[in-house]
């Protein structure tokens, strides 16, 4: 059973807080207390542990401001929302400087009371506000599409990727981030700290692409909490670090005080994609300042550089999706900060410095979010159906600019895998490093956790970072065994023992053979990992590593639910998928890397009895255009 939502009802009038307790109870909240002042409202908090305060503002003894300050810096878990008849904008931003979650104006209707405490409670908007959400993104969609079907029809493209690598790539860098949070960091130890540290920075920094490139598609649910923006700032210029020219002169002029409520997650997204912006138009060294103030009930930050600027003919399409003016760079940076923006109700516009060189991005964004909701939820569902199928008649009507945006698509996909991909080499590079230092178990098993997750990451990578490219192989004698031993290690997490057994028959007579170690890894991951997905309630793996003269003949066999006969001709096309989230890369790349291999791969299955691959690939190469190590 659900536990109750534990209220505590601040008000100096009485009437008031008996109707709120009789509302309240009537909503099911339980009602811990009820006080009458600050003072009051500051005992019963720190006494009784509420979830959520309901707080009025003007009180005899000691007011609501007063209150909230106290009680969130010595329960700072407790949520409280400011109640009162006097709305002004200073009267929100000095609420939330105190720690409010959240600040209603009088009158107000209890469904949009009730609402807010639900909202603040969880920390994320209401199912009504997500529906809300969600209608705004299907209109932005339609909208992209009665502008340029071609943008519209790339965005669908992109869309079906992110569906099906968010977890994939999101999974690893979060076992490398919480492996960190483990290791024990002696402060003497200047060097080691500093490489531990770069570790968490680049790691930072990966999630940083990974988030932003997701942030193209649909958005996901968001979380909602008090930010305090110097705070903000400045983990995104830490982050940012390594990439900050010496010759940068870096000044932050932003109030210590200045919060709003919002997604902290958003704001340092946006913020990560302007300001990498400026720190790269500033290759020689430069200024860069950040400042922050607000108007009204808008938060204006002001990011400054003194770089190359921006031509008059290409600030038009800054904001486009896929323009850019760097050949590593994507071009999504600005559309998704921009989009990022708008979601948090807010919006970016640019200036050029008026006295000098460079670029001035101004984010403006509400101190508070405001959601304006139909108070039938019928009608907002009936309203995002609509909406879909509109979006699914016009998507129907758009097939055949599939085929004229694909090369954009790879481009956008391959530059975004390529920056992540040097990212974590660097993360494992240094791990590596502390590795073969450490005298330590626990440091050494933690360190090779991250290892392997980088390793992992780096493997799904390639299928994106090579799209649209022919694989650059690096041959050397590698033994096959090994190299299906590593994968199965890498997915370890995903075979547990009481679901999967995996069954072994190799050839005593089958020993090395000429290939590229990474690329044989990125296939049978491949194809492990879709062996593993076809048999959700587990199953047998089967391994079959034989010898046919001068070639190697590998199986990879499932008992899993099969492959439909008339899927079987389009399984290695690029964009084919029989997964629900899914773009269809992974078997496209398995046939290109064992093509580049000289070798051939065959596919045969039963619905409903599993699937079988079969690798040849010649012991060994005789191409002269490789590269041997």
């Amino acid at each position: 059973m659900t536990r109750k939502i534990r209220i505590l009802v601040v008000d100096d009038d009485h009437a008031t807080r008996r109707l709120l307790r009789y509302l309240f109870e009537e909503a099911g909240f339980e009602i811990v207390g009820e006080a009458e002042n600050g003072q009051q409202a500051v005992e019963m908090a720190l006494e009784c542990k509420p979830d959520v305060v309901t707080m009025d503002l003007n009180m005899p003894i000691m007011n609501g401001i007063d209150a909230t300050r106290i009680i969130t810096q010595k329960a700072p878990s407790i949520r409280i929302i400011i109640i009162t008849g006097f709305g002004t904008p200073s009267t929100v931003e000095i609420s939330i400087k105190a720690g409010a979650c959240a600040f209603m104006a009088k009158p107000f209707g209890f469904e949009d009371l009730l609402t807010t405490i639900n909202r603040v409670h969880e920390q994320k908007p209401s199912p009504s506000e997500i529906e809300q959400i969600q209608i705004a993104e299907l209109r932005e969609r339609l909208d992209l599409y009665a502008h340029d079907v071609t943008k519209g029809c790339l965005l669908d493209q992109i869309d079906r990727l992110v569906a099906g690598i968010a977890h994939d790539l999101r999974s690893p860098l979060g076992i490398v981030l919480s492996t960190l949070g483990t290791i024990d960091v002696n402060a003497n130890d200047v060097t080691f700290v500093r490489h531990l540290e770069r570790i968490r920075r680049r790691s930072l920094y990966c999630k940083w692409i990974v988030d932003n490139f997701l942030g193209v598609s649909f958005s996901e649910n968001i979380t909602l909490d008090n930010i305090s923006l110097i705070d903000v700032i400045q983990e995104t210029l830490q982050i940012l670090e390594n990439k900050i020219h010496p010759n940068i002169h870096l000044s932050i002029h932003v109030p210590e005080d200045l919060r709003i409520l919002g997604s902290s997650n958003l704001l340092r997204l946006i913020l990560m994609n302007i300001i990498e912006n400026a720190i790269e138009a500033m290759t020689d060294g430069g200024a860069l300042d950040v400042s922050a103030h607000t108007i009204d009930s808008h938060v204006h930050i002001v990011i400054a550089d003194t770089g190359v600027g921006i031509s008059s003919d290409k600030r038009q399409k800054l904001f486009s999706i896929g323009f850019t003016t760097k050949p590593a760079h994507c071009g999504l940076g600005l559309y998704i900060a921009q989009r990022f923006a708008r979601r948090m109700g807010g919006e970016i516009v640019y200036a050029e410095r008026e006295q000098s060189n460079g670029s001035v991005f101004r984010l403006s964004v509400p101190l508070q979010p405001e959601f304006s909701l139909p108070k039938e939820p019928s009608k907002l569902r009936a309203n995002r159906r609509n909406l879909e199928r509109k979006l699914t008649r016009i998507r129907d009507r758009s097939v055949l600019e599939v085929d004229r945006v694909l090369p954009e698509f790879q481009r956008i996909v391959s530059t975004f895998a390529s920056n992540l991909y040097n990212e974590l080499n660097v993360i494992e590079v240094t791990a590596k490093n502390l590795l073969s230092e450490s005298q330590d178990d626990s440091l050494k098993n933690a360190l090779n956790k991250i290892i392997q997750s980088c390793t992992y990451a780096r493997l799904l990578t390639r299928n994106m970072a090579e799209l649209g490219k022919t694989p650059s192989l690096h041959y050397s004698f590698i033994s096959p065994i090994e190299i299906i031993e590593e994968v199965l290690e890498l997915l370890e997490r995903k075979i547990p023992p009481e679901y999967y057994k995996v069954e072994w028959e190799i050839d005593p007579t089958l020993g090395d053979i000429e290939a590229d170690s990474i690329s044989l890894k990125q296939v049978f991951m491949n194809l492990i990992r879709n062996a593993l997905e076809a048999m959700p309630d587990g199953g047998v793996l089967k391994l079959n590593l034989a010898r046919e003269g001068q070639t190697a003949v590998i199986t990879v066999s499932d008992t899993g639910k099969g492959i439909a006969p008339e899927y079987i001709n389009r399984l290695f096309t690029i964009g084919f998928t029989t997964k629900q989230n899914g773009y269809g890369l992974g078997l496209y790349n398995v046939m290109s890397i064992i093509k580049k291999h000289k070798g051939t791969i065959s596919v045969s299955s039963r619905p409903g009895k599993g699937t079988t691959f079969v690798i040849r690939l010649p012991i060994k190469q005789t191409t002269e255009e490789a590269t041997y190590e």
